[in-house]
């Protein structure tokens, strides 16, 4: 769900830690990939940012191993 040249963070190890996070969202280390710097975020907007697409990960997850039929990685995602 990226949008334009940003990068989908969905796909991505940075939402597994709060200091990536904080280093991306926070401190700006992906401008140069074209993901903005949001300064203004506190902590708790960044550990609700980290829940939220892990969660979207997740849904991805589970509709790619459900459209496959991929039983194994449906139940690894989460799934039914």
């Amino acid at each position: 769900m990226s949008g334009g040249n940003s990068p989908d963070l969905r796909a991505s190890a940075i939402p597994l830690t709060h200091a990536a996070m904080v280093d991306v969202i926070r401190n700006g280390a992906k401008i140069d990939n074209g993901m903005p710097r949001f300064a203004e975020l506190n902590d708790d907007d960044i550990t609700g940012l980290m829940h939220y697409i892990r969660e979207q990960a997740r849904k991805g997850a589970q509709a790619l191993a459900a459209a496959r039929g991929d039983t194994e990685q449906l139940s690894a995602a989460g799934g039914q």
